[in-house]
């Protein structure tokens, strides 16, 4: 299926996007799996310092943000265990969480979010990109606006 880039994702596109895991999975870790498509398309993700639950509190459940070198916030909610310590700096494709069902969550999954000067962007232009094995566009050109839940 070829996502259209178009900066929606609701039920049409959700089945081409979503990867079922189970809490705790290493095999199929949506986390890992994730920043290795960044990677693969020139987005060194993790590259930055950990910092433990972002600032979500207890919503995101035992949450990891990276607060990038780049000045960009990746934000990873809803795991079930954390592999990096609050304050460690962190490198690209280093595992920093399992995912799980934590929080306010209804299921395991990944809660992911970007951040661009504590404003929350739309990731959905940059993950449809990564879908169609496209280079996806640059978190200071996503918008903050208009996005799609």
């Amino acid at each position: 299926m070829l996502l259209a880039a178009d900066g929606i994702v609701g039920p049409a596109t959700w089945s081409g996007l979503v990867v079922s895991v189970a809490p705790g999975s290493t095999r199929a870790n949506a986390v890992r799996a994730l920043q290795f498509q960044l990677r693969k398309h020139g987005h060194a993700l993790t590259s930055g310092t950990a910092r433990l639950n972002g600032g979500l509190g207890e919503s995101c459940g035992p949450g990891v943000a990276i607060d990038g070198d780049d000045g960009i916030v990746h934000q990873y909610c809803h795991p079930d265990s954390r592999s990096v310590s609050d304050g460690a700096r962190v490198t690209t494709g280093q595992l920093v969480a399992h995912t799980g069902n934590t929080g306010d969550s209804t299921g395991p999954h990944l809660h992911f979010g970007i951040f661009r000067q504590g404003v929350s962007i739309c990731p959905q232009q940059l993950l449809i990109a990564l879908y169609d094995n496209l280079t996806p566009p640059s978190p200071w050109t996503l918008p903050a606006s208009g996005c799609t839940s």
